[in-house]
């Protein structure tokens, strides 16, 4: 929840700024305000909150006529309650049916948030060849996902295009995407390049650097044993492969005093904080023979 917190703070400051703004923009995006309102009431209390209101709106938003709002509240109420897989085909029942074109859009940017993406591609079919910003944006996000960056990207240029902010985020991470794949693609170095160049030709060939988040033996998951995997692979192919650590690791796991430098599996791993188990006044408490099990 401390991230839910700091998230209430940067809105409220932003309220405070421009508080007519601020209303006007909630009052515009009243159903996606309200289901990012309920993401961050704990599970208990929001289940009891939204149970009797879930009933009643969905009631409501099945009624005959195209209503506005009615059908985002239904999803939000449902999906408040715990039911995701139920709120995610009322979504895509009420877009096919009752819910007006605004509201349809909405429903597929809500059911695109809330991660059931199967709902929003229902949606998003059943409305057509619409060209509205917020239905270009959530094209481009699922087109994304599916790996598809070209088509990705020119949905959401389409959408930034004609005024809407939904897509600029898939926008710029589709063109970068594109950009990484091209062969023809070299990164900017910048101020780094002078003296990356002094370093040209004292490369050790065949050795690779992988630079990660955790290593063993201080921490032990699926990230890290498929890291000792690959670098299996790349040692029986006559590579020398290397890990270096995030700054900060071990003492993360709570290890005080690791050696800046061990052998794990065979790989040389270099922790990114060198405190000597001296000047901690402790020793290590690594549990080295978690390591020793992954010799190929």
């Amino acid at each position: 929840m401390a991230g839910s917190g700091s998230g209430i703070k940067r809105y409220l400051k932003v309220v405070a700024l421009d508080p007519i703004g601020s209303v006007r923009r909630v009052w515009g995006r009243k159903a996606q305000s309200l289901f990012r309102l309920a993401q961050i009431v704990p599970v208990g209390p929001r289940r009891v909150l939204a149970s009797p209101v879930a009933g009643v709106a969905e009631r409501l938003a099945r009624r005959p006529g195209h209503h506005r709002f009615l059908p985002q509240l239904a999803f939000v109420a449902r999906w408040s309650t715990g039911d995701v897989a139920r709120a995610g085909a009322l979504a895509a029942e009420l877009a096919r049916s009752n819910a007006s074109v605004g509201s349809r859009r909405r429903l597929a940017q809500l059911t695109l948030e809330a991660g059931l993406t199967s709902s929003a591609s229902a949606i998003v079919e059943a409305a057509g060849e619409d060209p509205s910003p917020l239905l270009e944006g959530v094209r481009a996000r699922l087109t994304y996902d599916a790996g598809n960056y070209r088509a990705a990207l020119d949905y959401a240029r389409r959408a930034t295009e004609h005024g809407g902010d939904y897509g600029t985020r898939v926008r710029d991470l589709a063109t970068s995407r594109l950009r990484v794949l091209d062969p023809a693609w070299t990164p900017d170095l910048s101020r780094g390049r002078r003296r990356l160049e002094g370093l040209r030709g004292k490369a050790i060939p065949g050795r690779i650097a992988h630079l990660v988040f955790a290593s063993l033996p201080y921490h032990e998951s699926g990230y890290c044993i498929r890291s000792q995997w690959v670098a299996s692979c790349q040692r029986a192919a006559g590579l020398d492969p290397r890990f270096i650590t995030r700054a900060g690791f071990p003492r993360t796991q709570g290890v005080i005093g690791a050696p800046a430098e061990e052998e794990v599996g065979g790989s040389a791993t270099t922790t990114s904080t060198r405190t000597s188990a001296r000047a901690a006044g402790r020793t290590s408490s690594s549990p080295r023979p978690r390591g020793r099990r992954f010799h190929c």
